[in-house]
């Protein structure tokens, strides 16, 4: 039986951007002159708007994070995921098969 229709969710399944995104989030938290370790970003924020984020780096960090930050780090994870970003693993093999 062929699907007419398949409708994946992008990360996680296609790519993977989690790595990448948090990355990027550390960059912009030593640009705002903080310093969280990976794990810690990982606790804090994994699943979390980016208002959220911005509370929380407040409220626990008391970092300051404006929106010359917010520009600073989109515009270099627009970079890594040009640059890096890469398939999920068996990815390519199995889209054809679904034709």
């Amino acid at each position: 039986m062929t699907p007419e229709l398949v409708i994946f969710d992008c990360d996680g399944v296609l790519v993977d951007s989690e790595a990448l995104s948090v990355s990027a989030l550390l960059g912009m938290i030593e640009l705002a002159g903080g310093s969280i370790g990976e794990d810690a970003a990982y606790e804090h924020f994994l699943g979390k708007s980016m208002k959220s984020v911005r509370e929380i780096l407040g409220r626990d960090f008391g970092l300051e994070i404006t929106d010359r930050h917010l520009t600073a780090m989109r515009v270099d994870l627009m970079r890594k995921f040009r640059e890096e970003l890469k398939p999920i693993a068996g990815v390519r093999e199995m889209l054809p098969k679904l034709r």
